[in-house]
């Protein structure tokens, strides 16, 4: 953007979280990575490649930053020798790549950014990233792959196909809105206009992926979404903000086979996207995108890197620890087994609607803080108590008041889930 608030020639780029793991099989200090972030930087002198943190595990992630990209040619050709090098690079040191969205024994939150534009004042940005609120829990849906979070009996894998998002990045990337006037320059939002870093609009909410043509396709496709959105949205409203935080906790659990509540009506999430693809069409002919090739088979077919990481492990017969180092050392990222697997995978049906109130009940146990509680959806207050007093209306729940722990919220039923199983 200038200081008129118009867009320049549109910049774009990416910080796409991984992990390195050591010779033990765990995650990789940023110490142990000093050689190979050199020779990564050396051979890639237009990326900004370098190390973060890892929310929850006290160790590093290797950060794959694309630095400034303007058209298809650029995002493909960087791609793809970033991840030459990576691959290469880690052998000499002695690493093993992992790209998905958490380290599968332990958690941890690992994701995928995009950065759309750059610009010189705030301007008519705040009021944009709030317009494209309802539609990123669509772009949840499509990145998901983080199906496994711990061992522990209580967290079966594929419970959900993005463990992350259940989290809420933990902490890291959750559902926000602010008026423009008030609002200040922040990061850990699902979309957030920055400066901290860079002068950019970042995305967040994408859980880190497997598939190098994904990061093309996905980078292209939400900067253009959010360029041509301007022309299309509405501004945002009440009713609008909570059926997204909804819609996001549908896409944590179902991914493309998701339904969508969506101005009050259910809608298949596949649906919506294509039509976001309708809406990008612009500025994807001008960055030199004529289709989404990936990403259109993975709508046709309802299927997210998250169902192929499920299908790998159904077939392998190891644990998940076991499995991890499988995909370290046996996948050729390079090649992007992603998109071989897509040829050959199942049209998955859809799901029905997630119920919002029941999955909120699930999560009360015995004596459930209120503040426990209220992370598992993120709303406003006054809707969360508006849900927590609808549960006791239904004799579902019970409430007690701890003069130091505040709110506490015990079960009376089993959910509907709970007596199928």
């Amino acid at each position: 953007m200038d200081n008129r608030g118009k867009m320049r020639e549109l910049t774009l780029g990416y910080e796409w979280e991984t992990l390195l793991l050591n010779k033990y099989g765990l995650p990789s200090k940023s110490s142990e990575m000093k050689n190979f972030i050199v020779k990564v930087r050396s051979k890639n002198p237009h990326s900004r490649c370098g190390t973060d943190w890892i929310p929850g595990l006290k160790r590093a992630l290797f950060e794959i930053r694309s630095g400034v990209l303007r058209n298809k040619r650029e995002i493909r050709k960087r791609t793809k020798k970033l991840i030459e090098t990576t691959l290469e690079f880690s052998k000499e040191e002695g690493f093993r790549f992992l790209p998905i969205g958490s380290f599968p024994p332990f958690g941890g939150a690992i994701g995928l950014h995009i950065h759309i534009g750059s610009w010189e004042k705030t301007k008519g940005l705040q009021e944009l990233a709030n317009r494209a609120l309802p539609y990123l829990p669509s772009f949840a849906a499509l990145s998901v792959n983080s199906p496994f979070w711990g061992m522990a009996p209580f967290r079966p894998p594929f419970g959900v196909k993005s463990y992350r998002l259940k989290h809420h990045a933990q902490e890291m990337s959750v559902p926000s809105y602010s008026k423009p006037a008030l609002s200040h320059l922040s990061w850990e939002r699902d979309i957030t206009v920055k400066f901290l870093s860079h002068p950019t609009i970042e995305i967040r909410i994408c859980d880190a992926p497997l598939s190098w043509l994904f990061v093309c396709e996905i980078t292209a496709f939400i900067s253009s979404f959010i360029v041509e959105s301007k022309k299309y949205l509405e501004p945002i409203r009440k009713a609008r903000f909570i059926e997204a935080i909804d819609n996001r906790l549908r896409a944590m659990r179902d991914g493309l086979q998701a339904k969508f509540l969506w101005k009050g009506k259910e809608r298949e999430v596949t649906d919506i996207l294509k039509e976001m693809i309708k809406i990008a069409q612009p500025t994807l002919k001008e960055l030199g995108y004529e289709n989404l090739p990936l990403i259109e088979k993975m709508i046709k077919k309802r299927q997210t890197q998250a169902d192929f990481l499920f299908y790998l492990f159904q077939n392998y017969g190891g644990d998940i620890f076991d499995f991890t180092q499988y995909l370290a050392a046996s996948l050729n990222y390079i090649d992007d087994p992603f998109n071989t697997y897509l040829a050959f995978a199942p049209t998955l049906e859809v799901k029905n609607l997630m119920d919002i109130d029941e999955y909120l009940l699930s999560m009360i146990g015995k004596r459930t803080r209120y503040g426990n509680l209220y992370r598992v959806l993120y709303q406003p207050t006054s809707e969360f108590e508006r849900r927590i007093e609808n549960l006791k209306k239904k004799k579902l729940i019970s409430t007690q008041f701890d003069e130091e722990k505040g709110a506490l919220f015990s079960r009376l039923f089993k959910t509907e889930d709970e007596k199928k199983n």
